[in-house]
């Protein structure tokens, strides 16, 4: 396997190390944004661990909290509610459908296996039929640029698609999904402690 050399700033930020990537990543040939990122993803993902997980890494993330038993070693802080929607480009065949049974025939872009997002995808269909194409991605780009380009639904966060829908790219369609509501939060390992200058 090749290996890269990482191009980035390093600085200090009210006395913390603080590190930006600026270049030095793989070739990923042309295409569009969704095939580039489909080549990093299925051919590089080394190259994303190492910058994701190197030392200077965050310690505190904000996210979709999971349930405490699933995460004993984290403390979680719920600061605000979400709810999953699902998504579609103006015109799309089935924007105006409130039919589950209709929306289960349709290909899907949904977040990976075992994320909070999914199971509330899962939840969704669990009482019949589901979408047997789903394309798997955390990124709300793709999923944007997947939706455009196609027949796609996307089920997603309701505020990350808020500024799309806003400008009119996205549209929310009008079958609203039961129980999908689900806390964002702070996320920090149990035994972090605030540095000084984050205190």
């Amino acid at each position: 396997m090749k290996s890269h050399r990482v191009q980035a700033v390093d600085s200090h930020t009210g006395g913390e190390p603080t590190r930006v990537v600026i270049g030095g990543g793989p070739a990923l040939g042309g295409g569009s944004v969704a095939e580039q990122l489909a080549v990093f993803r299925d051919r590089h993902d080394r190259a994303r661990s190492a910058v994701v997980n190197e030392p200077r890494g965050s310690d505190v993330l904000v996210g979709a909290l999971r349930p405490a038993e699933a995460v004993p070693d984290l403390a979680q802080e719920a600061l605000f509610e979400d709810e999953m929607v699902f998504v579609a480009r103006p015109g799309h065949p089935l924007a105006s459908c409130r039919d589950i049974d209709m929306l289960a025939r349709a290909p899907c872009v949904v977040a990976a296996k075992g994320t909070p997002a999914r199971q509330a995808f899962e939840s969704v269909f669990a009482a019949g039929s589901s979408p047997e194409s789903l394309v798997k991605t955390g990124s709300s780009v793709l999923l944007r640029e997947l939706l455009l380009a196609s027949d796609h639904l996307g089920f997603t966060s309701a505020l990350q698609v808020e500024s799309d829908v806003a400008a009119g790219r996205l549209a929310i369609l009008p079958y609203r999904p039961a129980n999908t509501r689900r806390p964002i939060g702070l996320i920090r390992r149990s035994d972090w402690q605030p540095t000084p200058a984050q205190s």
